[in-house]
């Protein structure tokens, strides 16, 4: 019985490695493609942020033509200031 016992763990020592190793291998094809994902996004994140900075430039100038454009808008609504008129003459009696 003892020896059966000791057969047992012998072969089961020696098959684990092979069956560690299937899954190792798993890990690092999963591992490796994990890595390959983290580089692709983080070249997408770096595109999307000088998007966002170019976009956030292109807004600026955009919202500050917009407020000239209104400024002026205004200045050719507002009445135009008529001269002063020349004081009035005061009457002598």
């Amino acid at each position: 019985m003892k020896k059966n016992m000791i057969k047992l763990i012998v072969v089961a020592l020696l098959i684990s490695p092979m069956l560690s190793s299937c899954n190792t291998k798993k890990l690092e094809e999963e591992i490796a493609s994990l890595k390959q994902e983290v580089a692709t996004l983080t070249s997408e994140k770096s595109a999307a942020e000088a998007q966002v900075k170019e976009l956030t430039i292109k807004c600026e100038e955009a919202t500050k033509a917009n407020d000239d454009l209104k400024a002026e808008l205004e200045k050719a609504k507002a009445p135009k200031a008529k001269a002063p008129a020349a004081p009035a003459k005061k009457h002598k009696k």
